[in-house]
């Protein structure tokens, strides 16, 4: 009988914490991580390049599904620049054309609704320096 009163107790307990118990995000687990494709060995200053890049859910394999709007932002000191990707025939595989001005820039890779994914810094002359994974 003992056994039982405490049994219900810890489950009136239970209930009665349920409703201050946070919920759950609907994303839970959800990002990812964008890798791109092999760039030149030096970008330079308003020229068009074509970068390819992967979103890769949890950061190793591709995407399937329905992302939304890829691509790649770009800001600088004083202003940002925002190329919108498209789909390549591999799932999760995108291209972008770009052309940067000089200067040195945060790479930002847009996601679909995932959160936008820090690649690292371009200086322009120069090469692309990733960010710390």
């Amino acid at each position: 009988m003992r056994r039982l009163r405490m049994v219900l107790l810890l489950v009136l307990v239970a209930v009665g914490l349920a409703p201050a118990m946070p919920a759950v995000p609907a994303y839970a687990g959800g990002w990812a991580a964008t890798v791109l494709d092999p760039l030149p060995d030096r970008i330079e200053a308003d020229k068009a390049y074509t970068v390819g890049y992967w979103v890769l859910q949890h950061g190793f394999h591709p995407f399937q599904g329905e992302l939304g709007e890829t691509g790649l932002r770009l800001v600088g000191p004083d202003r940002e620049l925002t190329f919108v990707g498209r789909a390549l025939p591999e799932a999760a595989h995108y291209a972008v054309s770009v052309a940067v001005p000089a200067g040195t820039w945060r790479v930002y890779a847009l996601q679909g609704w995932f959160q936008p994914f820090e690649v690292g810094t371009l200086t322009v002359p120069g090469g692309l320096e990733l960010a710390p994974s």
